[in-house]
């Protein structure tokens, strides 16, 4: 008698465990109350009572192992197949779309609880439960439609080739910028002791001079009012030019 109380109790035990485990799920679903399609448990993405197919680290998605590699990377902007990677869907709104333009062909149109082509389509699947992260949205449309995070052989190497020309177009521009590097403080003013030393770093140049970054041994770096101005040699004639002057605010 005791053993079947026991037993009958761990039943029931497990059925609870399994009931709030559904509960804290979310599911992709035909329409509302419909069949279910995909399952999603937080990190993990299954078919329903299955096991798990893709697993969610951070911005990467991992199929079927959590220690398998990154399949896609996704972020708040965009889909790549790695971080460097071309992009293969962006973010724009509410909407998925194909490729690397904002003026890419829609995928999919995801206003909670709705999945649709487009805004102006009606809903194709319907969303049970929590609203979904973009990770967690991608890995959902992957199982379902895998075919919607393909690129052709054209589109890659396009965007492969504009890669390539914009590097070495930042390249030359940086090996053109002589003021570009990090740069030693000699002398400065301000109403504060130490401000004649330290360093500070230019970035590349874009249009005016950009200081990027300083330390000027200043305990709070927005309390005082001084500044300093960067002269370098000109190639060209030998002579220093000032590049630029700038003024902390007080």
């Amino acid at each position: 008698m005791n053993h079947g109380f026991k037993l009958a109790v761990a039943l029931s035990f497990g059925a609870l465990l399994f009931q709030t485990h559904l509960m804290s799920s979310s599911f992709i679903c035909q329409e509302p109350g419909g069949k279910r399609l995909v399952q999603i448990d937080g990190k993990e993405v299954s078919r329903p009572g299955g096991k798990m197919l893709i697993y969610i680290d951070g911005n990467d998605l991992l199929k079927e192992d959590i220690h398998a590699k990154a399949f896609l990377v996704v972020d708040d902007v965009d889909v790549r197949p790695s971080v460097a990677g071309v992009r293969i869907a962006n973010f724009d709104g509410a909407d998925i779309r194909h490729g690397a333009s904002s003026n890419g062909k829609v995928l999919m149109n995801y206003q909670h609880p709705n999945l649709c082509p487009s805004f102006r389509d009606n809903r194709i699947y319907s969303i049970e439960g929590d609203a979904l992260t973009k990770q967690q949205l991608v890995a959902v449309l992957y199982l379902l439609k895998p075919q919607l995070f393909k690129l052709s052989a054209e589109e890659i190497a396009a965007q492969q080739k504009a890669i390539r020309e914009a590097g070495a177009e930042s390249d030359r521009l940086a090996a053109a910028d002589h003021a570009a590097g990090k740069w030693e403080l000699l002398n400065g003013h301000g109403p504060v002791e130490k401000v004649g030393s330290g360093l500070f770093t230019v970035g590349a140049k874009k249009g005016d001079v950009s200081l990027q970054q300083r330390d000027t041994h200043r305990g709070d770096p927005g309390a005082w009012n001084g500044g300093f101005q960067l002269s370098v040699p000109d190639p060209g004639d030998g002579f220093a030019r000032q590049l630029g002057r700038e003024h902390f605010p007080e």
